[in-house]
């Protein structure tokens, strides 16, 4: 971290950081104190972490996957006991909390932002299926000359590759790795809303001396933004299981139609 001179490199690496927390918090803690790197650490992450343009808008961290595994990093902090915490670190757990909750508001925006384009992206679709069947009739292509003008063009074209002469060698756009954003990971399937309402209800009703510590400096918005989050938790649980007890239902469906007909009542 200390050698990296780009504020995206730094991001990479307190992403990996954050990856390491929320699978072993306490080991992470003890190597990073080890080293001499704690408070470093944070520092920086935090710094990064509120980085805004002009208009408001975060400039760093700014895809879907950052932002979620670097809130449940955070979170996982806040689940481990006071004692528990370097005396480092003890001190600026209010400020975990607040970089929890604004990495968990950013993501519900780009989630929401993904969702819409998605949703334009697939009336676009429907739309060019329908003028290709308009078209059918009228597309007669030779084959004898098309083949050839696509062999041509296919010689022309310039292979790329993102990292040999592209994202790496020639400041090409981040849009060359676009398509890794659909890589499946072990956490899709965690919600990060609910892992995170959980903990803070769990430290109200266990620790309410160290719940008051937390929320003491809460302002107005941060309160309203604390709320949101416990509604839009409960929202996303009630989802969970009435896809649950739908699956469900589907499965014994499938039981009872592979299940042999009834025997005959004996003579």
């Amino acid at each position: 971290l200390r050698m990296a001179e780009k504020n995206h490199f730094k991001c990479l690496l307190i992403t990996i950081m954050a990856n390491a927390l929320y699978y072993n918090a306490p080991i992470t803690l003890q190597v990073l104190h080890k080293h001499g790197m704690l408070q470093e650490m944070f520092s920086v992450w935090f710094q990064l972490l509120y980085k805004a343009d002009a208009k408001g808008n975060r400039t760093l961290f700014s895809r879907a996957p950052e932002k979620k595994i670097c809130a449940m990093g955070l979170t996982s902090l806040l689940q481990l006991p006071a004692e528990a915490l370097p005396l480092d670190l003890q001190a600026g757990m209010t400020q975990v909390l607040s970089g929890a909750m604004t990495l968990l508001v950013d993501l519900k925006k780009v989630e929401d932002a993904e969702k819409e384009e998605r949703d334009g992206d697939d009336d676009d679709e429907e739309a060019e299926e329908d003028g290709d069947a308009d078209e059918e009739d009228d597309d007669d292509l030779d084959d004898e000359t098309a083949i050839p003008e696509a062999l041509a063009n296919m010689k022309a074209k310039e292979l790329h590759f993102p990292g040999a002469g592209g994202r790496f060698g020639n400041d090409s756009d981040d849009d060359d790795w676009d398509e890794y954003d659909d890589a499946e990971s072990a956490i899709d399937a965690i919600d990060p809303y609910i892992g995170f309402c959980e903990t803070i209800t769990s430290i109200q009703h266990n620790d309410p001396a160290r719940f008051q510590v937390l929320t003491a400096g809460f302002e107005i918005q941060q309160q309203s933004v604390y709320h949101s989050l416990l509604q839009l938790a409960e929202q996303k649980r009630q989802e969970q299981l009435a896809e649950a007890a739908k699956e469900a239902q589907q499965q014994a469906q499938v039981v009872g139609q592979m299940a042999p007909p009834p025997l005959p009542p004996l003579q």
